[in-house]
């Protein structure tokens, strides 16, 4: 439904050729340098010879019908070109002609129906319906008869064709040859035509067309020409959209610039939006959406039909997952493989459908083209038990508002909650805003509980129950930002919503806080033992470490339980060591040598020594701490680490002096102080962990 009421006629949308002339020329503000150019071609030409033909070509709405008719309308109302030369335009589906002959035909009935000329063609459908059917001469005969009545009036005609590529797909080899070839003699006719595809048929140096048409690209609009089409678009809708777009465009430029990114610079989607944008601050927008999104179905339903059987299921894949995807990913999702995927992904490209995301690898990213597009197909598409099936709500609120607009929606929304309030569009919008990444999580406990107070309250607790929690991942998220402040009590406060939420590695969280930062064992264990009840397995080398650091000596033995099931979980650096804590503090002298290989090996292999050395320097005395100092010597010669380790080596030769007398008197006075301090921590060691 329209934001305000239109005075005047409203531009056609989907068929502009149906648009009147006053209207379709005030609107039309952008692809005048495409304009000018394909006018120059036309107005200087007298076709004496054969001419140029030429095809626009450009995503679904980009323009092209449009811009043909513009074109038309300009040689209707030339005094110099009315005279001779006829403008025709075919229709954007010309399900009627299925080959060249009967594009002739198609052509002599406008002829026929031409206001001021068709007294001169009469009979001239009717003269072609006439020949016999005969392989490809039929319709070399249809043109010859079309030409002549041409000759014979002394008429020339252009003929404008949308769809052009569609048109000739239909046509057989036989009749493509021929048209190239009347097209390159006959000085009669020109086209130009539009085409929602790349011409690559065109540039196939095998096909009858390589490099024959002209070729006009409709990219994307810029800003400016973004500011033009909705000035003008408001110029016809009458004073109040004027108004609501002026300030838009004087107050809230980023809004523009948002609806641009949003549609990919299309012009028909910008139109589309148009009613949303001319609303004002005050309106409801989210209700215009939802019509408008209808209104798009069938240019987007089109869009999707055209794609072949391999194309629809990648482009399903990306389309839902909304943020950029690689190949791996859409090859995960749809079970195609990745060398297909990326075949097809090149021809979606020139389709306009897709748009790549280079990286700094041969892994690049995809995503749909047009934003708009992609939350259409998110709403159309959606399964509806999908916890995510009003994201394209949520995305486009993402879009669409600037922070200034959240504030102000969020407060609307709370105080509009009255008895009038429509309650599946209540929930939906509840939901969308609950889902929103740029709005707060203060706001989103704010919206919530205002949201459940105004259900409970309702006679159908349907809604009520249909409610959308707040995602327990975004407490937790929260409660980082918090940690990065050191804000620690706040982070805590929010670890543990998230925990209810059923985010329990929030448990694991909360105990590293209390074991770390808090320095409060008791509440740590606490929630260590909460986590590990919910199988949060990263937990237990942490709660192994737990014990140990706090020398709780009675639950040794558990800590080494933890510590390996810690292992059988993940064999990564902190769980080994956990680990080769534990297992000396046992005096379980076996695993923690075989740990420690893992460990060493490991660190090699990953070339992660050095980032490394300080705990492997630690555990290096724990089993010193232990006696081993052949161990320690076979690890430091086999690893190559005693240049790493100097001080730690010294300190070893300084234990070992029976067996290596003299090697601890090369060691230079400026690690002397240094050894003497290990020497003393291995004696606490072994007394704090006999």
């Amino acid at each position: 439904m329209p934001t305000v009421p239109y005075k005047n006629e409203i531009p056609k949308k989907y068929n502009p050729q149906n648009t009147s002339t006053a209207v379709l020329k005030n609107t039309f503000a952008i692809r005048l340098k495409e304009f000018k150019r394909l006018w120059k071609a036309i107005s200087q030409s007298t076709m004496e010879s054969p001419e140029q033909h030429y095809i626009i070509q450009g995503v679904r709405g980009a323009g092209k019908t449009t811009l043909l008719t513009r074109l038309c309308i300009e040689v209707e109302e030339s005094d110099t070109l009315s005279s001779w030369l006829i403008p025709i335009q075919l229709k954007e589906e010309e399900y009627g002609i299925s080959s060249l002959f009967s594009f002739w035909l198609r052509i002599a009935e406008d002829l026929e129906e031409h206001p001021l000329y068709g007294k001169h063609f009469k009979g001239l459908a009717e003269d072609i319906e006439d020949i016999e059917q005969e392989d490809g001469e039929d319709a070399k005969m249809a043109f010859k008869r079309l030409n002549n009545a041409l000759n014979h009036q002394q008429q020339k005609i252009i003929i404008f064709i949308d769809n052009i590529a569609e048109l000739f797909d239909h046509f057989s080899k036989i009749d493509i040859a021929t048209l190239r070839e009347v097209l390159s003699q006959c000085a009669n006719l020109r086209i130009i035509g539009g085409s929602a595809i790349s011409l690559e048929n065109f540039y196939d140096h095998k096909d009858p067309f390589y490099q024959f048409f002209n070729v006009i690209t409709l990219n994307s609009l810029s800003k400016q020409e973004t500011l033009d089409l909705l000035l003008a678009l408001a110029k016809v809708a009458g004073e109040e959209a004027v108004k609501q777009i002026s300030l838009a465009i004087e107050q809230q430029p980023e809004k523009i610039e948002s609806i641009r990114r949003l549609t990919g610079g299309v012009p028909r989607t910008i139109a589309l939006l148009f009613d949303i944008l001319a609303e004002g601050p005050h309106g409801t927008t989210f209700g215009y959406l939802d019509d408008t999104l209808d209104m798009a179905s069938p240019i987007y339903k089109h869009r999707m039909d055209d794609l072949s059987k391999q194309q629809k299921p990648i482009v399903h894949a990306i389309a839902k997952h909304w943020d950029a995807i690689s190949v791996k990913e859409i090859a995960q999702k749809t079970r195609i493989n990745s060398k297909t995927i990326s075949a097809q992904l090149s021809q979606l490209q020139k389709q306009w459908i897709v748009e790549k995301i280079p990286t700094d690898n041969k892994n690049h990213l995809y995503r749909i083209h047009e934003r708009f597009f992609n939350i259409w197909y998110l709403m159309r598409y959606g399964r509806r038990r999908d916890k995510n099936k009003l994201l394209w709500l949520t995305r486009f609120i993402e879009m669409w508002c600037t922070q200034e607009d959240l504030t102000h929606r969020i407060a609307q929304f709370s105080s509009g909650l009255s008895s009038e309030a429509y309650l599946p569009g209540t929930l939906a919008y509840t939901s969308a805003l609950l889902g929103c990444k740029t709005i707060s999580i203060h706001e989103k406990e704010q919206i919530y509980q205002h949201a459940h107070d105004f259900f409970k309250q309702q006679s159908d607790a349907s809604y009520l129950s249909s409610l959308p929690e707040i995602d327990g991942k975004e407490y937790v998220d929260q409660a980082f930002a918090y940690m990065e402040k050191e804000e620690f009590e706040k982070a805590l406060s929010y670890f543990e919503k998230a925990a209810l939420k059923g985010v329990f590695k929030s448990y694991f969280l909360i105990g590293y806080l209390y074991h770390i930062e808090l320095n409060n064992p008791q509440l740590a264990e606490e929630n260590y033992l909460k986590a590990i009840k919910h199988e949060v397995t990263v937990t237990y080398p942490h709660i192994a470490l737990l014990y140990m650091s706090y020398r709780l000596s009675d639950k040794k033995e558990q800590a080494l339980v933890y510590a390996k099931k810690g292992v059988s979980h993940s064999e990564d650096l902190f769980s080994l060591r956990a680990l080769i804590f534990t297992a000396l503090w046992n005096n379980e002298l076996n695993t923690a040598t075989t740990a420690m290989e893992k460990l060493l090996k490991g660190t090699i292999e990953k070339q992660s020594i050095e980032e490394n050395i300080e705990y492997i320097n630690d555990l290096f005395l724990f089993f010193l701490a232990k006696k081993q100092t052949h161990l320690v010597d076979n690890w430091l010669n086999e690893f190559d680490l005693i240049e790493e380790l100097k001080p730690l080596y010294y300190t070893l030769m300084c234990l070992m002096e029976d067996e290596y007398p003299n090697e601890y008197l090369r060691m230079g006075s400026e690690l002397k102080e240094t050894v003497e301090e290990m020497l003393a921590g291995i004696d606490k060691l072994a007394i704090t962990f006999s």
